[in-house]
Parts: structure tokens; C-alpha cells; sequence
């Protein structure tokens, strides 16, 4: 598998480096059944460069597919670190 291309359930995002990456959504009830707000997670790093950890939550993304709000800003990340 090439770890620079996470395929994500909505489109496939190509990474600027390899990463070793873990994806989330967190969702927050008041109560079972009702919906909530949801938390998108993001963890990765760079797969020669273990001493660099990036980890995201990004607050109130029901609206923007979860976690995937999550994955673009790291990409933005790591674009910038090239």
C-alpha cells in the first residue's frame, strides 16, 4: 500500500510525504438516540521522521464528514513542512 494516499470514504487524499495515520469521529449525546455533535480526529506521522506526531481534533464537524475535516487540515500540515 502506498502510505502517502489515504483513501478516505468520501475521496481519495494524496499526502506531500509518507505517513503512518489513524483516523476518528468522536460523537458527543445528551442522551442515547438524539443526535449530537461530532469531534473529527486525526493522528499521523511522517514514516522517516518518527520523532514528529501530529495529532487533530477539530470540534463540530457533523456537517463536514467527520473526520475528514481532520485529514485535509493535516495535509495542509504537512504540505507546509515540505
Amino acid at each position: 500500500m502506498n502510505s502517502n494516499v489515504f483513501h478516505h470514504p468520501f475521496r481519495r487524499i494524496i499526502f506531500p510525504v509518507h505517513v503512518t495515520r489513524k483516523t476518528g469521529t468522536a460523537e458527543l449525546k445528551q442522551e442515547k438516540g438524539t443526535q449530537g455533535k461530532e469531534n473529527g480526529l486525526f493522528v499521523a506521522y511522517p514514516a522517516d521522521r518518527r520523532d514528529l506526531l501530529l495529532a487533530l481534533l477539530i470540534e463540530g464537524v457533523e456537517n463536514d464528514g467527520g473526520s475528514r475535516y481532520a485529514v485535509n487540515t493535516a495535509k495542509r500540515i504537512f504540505t507546509s513542512f515540505r
